[in-house]
């Protein structure tokens, strides 16, 4: 979702300068290679693009390739053999569309609502034959091809593309600014939250609010693809936040500080909560402390990368 937002918000701001904009997907590759199928950029006529397919150098022949489509106005589909070029050596099957307006208008409108409403959503390909190949994204009802002229009968694949992945960060240390700059660089939503005597600068790109641990419920929209960090430096103000949010279904909560901090929150957690309560005890077998991967990380920028290394291992469900 991270990588469609920006290219859209990129096409977009190109048709309005009436700029026309092309869509350039991975739909197939053979061997190894650097980024995979389903891989997408835009490139706009005045050959500026947003996205990658690669490092560098398969975007050169996306360019070159696609002045044929904005000088002929048809789609083409085109072969980068990395055997020479990439230290992958695999092979990269593009296809190259010419987007109308209206229909980038109607898909930028509909991603923004799923990411509004945390919606999940299909992308798809679809094929008539082995070079005629076509994109679309499936909002429920709503069906948006990027090649619009053609009708494919022969062959589709399909993947879920689900809601950004978001970290909300509690602490008005610095270390918690830290983390929550570099988390919206490797594409997380990113939101700190402060205490009320914090002045809420108006220059930072991630998202920051006053919330208490009764009122933070409310302020944020906790799913299954939220990550929770408890870094405020207070062992009363974790607490806090915990008793409240104990519940809250999470892909990652973790606190930071030693293993022995996290003990003593259980310890004292658990003189408000029922011993036997089950839940309670499946909660807190979940929650990670201390959090990042074990890298000897010193300063703050490199437990920040250690953080969100570890997010990254988790919402990718690798060990």
């Amino acid at each position: 979702m991270f990588e469609l937002k920006r290219i859209l918000d990129f096409g977009n701001r190109k048709i309005l300068e009436g700029k026309r904009v092309l869509l350039a997907t991975i739909y197939k590759t053979m061997g190894s290679s650097y980024r995979k199928k389903w891989t997408q950029m835009i490139v706009a006529d005045d050959f500026t693009y947003a996205g990658h397919l690669s490092g560098g150098c398969v975007e050169k022949a996306v360019l070159a390739e696609s002045e044929k489509v904005f000088r002929t106005g048809e789609n083409l589909t085109f072969v980068y053999d990395g055997q020479y070029k990439l230290g992958c050596k695999g092979s990269i099957f593009i296809l190259l569309e010419l987007v109308d307006s209206e229909s980038f208008k109607n898909l930028k409108e509909q991603v923004e609502l799923c990411d509004e409403g945390r919606i999940a959503f299909i992308q798809g390909i679809e094929s008539d034959g082995a070079d005629e190949v076509g994109t679309y994204f499936q909002f429920r009802d709503l069906k948006i091809s990027m090649s619009s002229t053609k009708n494919f009968t022969k062959k589709e694949e399909t993947r879920t593309v689900r809601p950004q992945n978001k970290v909300v960060i509690v602490g008005s240390e610095f270390d918690g600014e830290i983390l929550a700059n570099l988390a919206m660089q490797v594409g997380f939503i990113s939101n700190l939250v402060v205490n009320q005597n914090y002045a809420i600068p108006s220059d930072k790109p991630y998202k920051i609010f006053h919330a208490e641990p009764k009122t933070l419920p409310s302020k944020v929209n906790f799913d299954s693809r939220t990550a929770l960090i408890l870094m405020t430096h207070s062992f009363a103000k974790d607490l806090a936040f915990l008793k409240e949010i104990i519940y809250t279904d999470l892909k990652y909560f973790g606190i930071l500080g030693p293993p022995r901090r996290k003990e003593e929150l259980l310890e004292n957690l658990f003189e408000n909560f029922s011993e036997n309560n089950l839940e309670l005890i499946d909660k807190i077998e979940n929650i990670k402390s201390p959090v990042g991967l074990n890298i000897g990380s010193k300063i703050p920028e490199e437990i920040a990368i250690s953080i969100l290394a570890e997010l990254i291992q988790v919402f990718n469900k690798k060990n």
